[in-house]
Order: structure tokens, then C-alpha cells, then sequence
């Protein structure tokens, strides 16, 4: 099966299905940097300038050996076609491009540059030796015949976004992106917007000190014999557990001994998706709350296929964190498990989904609504109607 999916930069990309050969591909392993690692690296060398590298096409530029092609083999109008290039999609496409760029790369690691997947960045004090480590970078992608995409690139920044955090010459911190869903969430206006509320709340509760006493004021406006009225004390409240979602134990560096695991939701006022992990206690936390409200096209769609863009969507935004080890995803709609097994030809948009979902390594696991009240909680949140198209919703 082939199609053309439409990609975040508004260009086309040819792809196409390949499960049967994914199959039976015996898995290779090369191993990627820990975040603990690369954090320390960055700490350690005390950089003021960085330089974010983005590559043009990147699995395209991975020649495949001659036993390999016919293994990509396709058909377009009772036409035989196969790769000679690496696609996306493929099992082993991940690990063969960090293997390469180890390998380019290997005499500046972990002192001048760093390679995470796709993401490749340079450090360094001051800009003499910035500039002569961007020369050395140039010349060996030259010497492996490698391109790098000038509209991904920034040179000589003070800062800059890199796996989900700033980087800066005043340390690492997380991406205020990957928290404003929490930290901007707007005062209750009805009982209905503070049962949300404290449903994602209520998520974390083992971790809240108190949280009963601190969340009562909140909860005594559910009540039907209740007028509802946001006074100082349920301010204060509403406060209190919003600080309590933004930092330490709930909020956490993502750890990389630790399988990661995605719960995502969908409602007809907003999707939303939170990536997590699990600590030794067998409690959940969070790494990253994201959610947006729906665009008016995305309104009439069905229940299911919203599902269906929470979960494209989430695992697009946390690519980083989950292009490189199998993780779980926990959902209340249960018509995200077809789409792993889905006929591609049965609809074009789910067809595309599918496509799209071929280079992760998940498993689904269907959880109660009543029982996944976090990512409940941030779908129906007050959201603000998203703006144009970036990229994800064409997938």
C-alpha cells in the first residue's frame, strides 16, 4: 500500500505500508544516549552557545544493501517498485540512523555534540571554539555525504529546545510548552469545569500531602444543594493543587531506565495526552501534560476517530521520548486497538494513521473511563479554539 503523507513542514512524503516485513525483521539493537546522560554532559561542559542541527530527509540518506531491497518491494498500478534507500517505517530504521550518526560523529561525542535520534546539537563556551567545532561537523557530514536542512537548523543560540527541555548557559529546565496545559488552565466557571479539574487532580493524590483537606473547599462546590460560588478559600485551592501538578514528585525529569507509557483522551471539547512513567512504588507521574481544543472540521468528526487524532498526536509531540523503546498507551477508547491491525485500505484517514504509526513499538491497553481521569480532566478543560493546521492533523 501506498500514499503521500502530508509532513509538519508542509511537504509531501512518500511512504508506505510495510507490517508484513516488519513482521518477520529480527529487531537490531544500537543504543541511544540516556537523557541522564546527556543532561550530565551539558552540566558538566557549562556551554553558553548551541547549535541545533536538523538533516534533510534523514532515513533517505541510508543506502540499503542489495539483499535488502527486494524486501521493500511495492506496487503502484500493476507496476513492481522497490527502495534503495532506507524508509521510514521500517523496524530497524531508528537504530541504523543513530548507529550512522555514531559513527560520523564519534570523536566529538559527549564533549561537543550530541546525537538523540534525528536531533543532533553542538555546545560549546565560547564562539572561536563553537566556530571550529561547526567546521569539523561540516566536514565530516561532507566526507559521509550527509545533508543537513537549513530551515531546521539554528546557529549560535543562547538557548535551545532540546528532548522537551531548554538548554542554556543557565542550566536545564523543562519546556514551558510541555506544562502550560496546567499552568494556564483558567478558573472554574461551573461545577462541571471543577469535577475536571480534580479529576486530573485526583490522578496524582497518592503524591498530594493532605489531599483531602486541600482539595475539600473544591469539592464542596459539586455539591447540588450548593450555590456555586468561587470564593477566596476555593481560590486558594485551586492554586494550591495547580502548583502541586507543575513540580516534584508529580512533575519529573523523564527517567531512561524506565519504560515510558502515553494516556491520551478524547471529548467533544478537546483532546489531550500526557506522557509518564512509573516509579518503584508502582505510582504514575508525569514528564509532560499537553491537550488543545478542536478546530470546527474536527468538531463533526466521530468519538472514535478523535481517539484515534489524541493518540497521533500525542506520540508526534513526544517523538523523542518514544521513537526509541516500546511504551504503553492507556485509553477509554477501545477502537484504538484496530488501528494497529487496520485494513489499510478501509478509509483514507485512518489509512494514513496507520501509516503513520508504523515506526513505534506500542501496545494498547483499554482502561476504564472512570479510571483515567488525568487525561479525562485535560480533555474537557476550557480550551481556546486552536489555530491553523501544523502538521499533525494531516497525518
Amino acid at each position: 500500500m501506498v500514499t503521500y503523507q502530508k509532513s509538519g513542514t508542509n511537504e509531501y512524503r512518500f511512504v508506505n505500508y510495510l507490517r508484513a516485513v516488519n513482521e518477520v525483521t529480527k529487531p537490531k539493537f544500537w543504543p541511544i544516549p540516556t537523557i541522564e546522560d546527556i543532561f550530565d554532559t551539558v552540566s558538566e561542559n557549562n556551554p553558553t552557545l548551541f547549535t541545533n542541527i536538523g538533516i534533510k530527509h534523514a532515513y533517505f540518506q541510508v543506502f540499503l544493501d542489495d539483499e535488502s531491497k527486494p524486501k521493500t518491494a511495492f506496487t503502484v498500478r500493476r507496476r513492481n517498485f522497490r527502495y534503495i534507500r532506507m524508509t521510514m517505517g521500517l523496524n530497524n530504521a531508528t537504530q541504523t540512523w543513530q548507529r550512522l550518526l555514531t559513527k560520523v560523529l564519534s570523536d566529538m561525542l559527549f564533549k561537543s555534540a550530541i546525537v538523540y535520534l534525528d536531533d543532533v546539537i553542538i555546545f560549546n563556551k565560547d564562539f572561536s571554539e563553537h566556530y571550529k567545532h561547526l567546521q569539523m561537523l561540516f566536514q565530516k557530514f561532507r566526507d559521509a555525504n550527509l545533508r543537513m536542512n537549513g530551515k531546521k537548523c539554528s546557529f549560535a543560540q543562547d538557548e535551545v529546545k532540546y528532548i522537551g527541555h531548554i538548554l542554556s548557559k543557565d542550566g536545564i529546565r523543562i519546556d514551558p510548552s510541555k506544562t502550560e496545559v496546567i499552568s494556564s488552565w483558567p478558573r472554574p466557571k461551573t461545577a462541571k469545569q471543577v469535577r475536571s479539574y480534580l479529576g486530573m487532580a485526583n490522578s496524582y493524590r497518592r503524591f498530594i500531602h493532605r489531599y483531602s483537606q486541600r482539595s475539600e473547599p473544591l469539592r464542596g462546590l459539586l455539591s447540588k444543594d450548593i450555590k456555586f460560588e468561587l470564593g477566596e478559600s476555593q481560590e486558594s485551592a485551586f492554586q494550591d493543587l495547580k502548583a502541586a501538578l507543575l513540580f516534584p514528585p508529580i512533575l519529573r525529569f523523564p527517567d531512561s531506565s524506565r519504560p515510558y507509557y502515553l494516556q491520551t483522551d478524547a471529548s467533544l471539547e478537546g483532546i489531550s495526552y500526557i506522557l509518564g512513567q512509573t516509579d518503584d512504588d508502582g505510582r504514575k507521574y508525569a514528564i509532560s501534560y499537553e491537550g488543545r481544543g478542536l478546530r470546527p472540521g474536527e468538531k463533526k468528526w466521530s468519538i472514535s476517530h478523535l481517539g484515534c487524532l489524541s493518540l497521533l498526536t500525542g506520540i508526534r509531540e513526544y517523538h523523542v521520548y518514544l521513537a526509541a523503546a516500546p511504551f504503553v498507551v492507556y485509553t477509554d477508547h477501545i477502537s484504538l486497538k484496530d488501528l494497529q491491525s487496520l485494513n489499510v485500505s478501509a478509509n483514507n484517514r485512518l489509512e494514513r494513521w496507520a501509516l503513520a504509526l508504523q515506526p513505534y513499538k506500542f501496545t494498547i491497553e483499554h482502561v476504564q473511563g472512570k479510571k483515567l481521569t488525568a487525561a479525562d480532566g485535560l480533555s474537557r478543560r476550557p480550551y481556546d479554539e486552536p489555530g491553523d493546521l501544523s502538521g499533525d492533523e494531516e497525518l
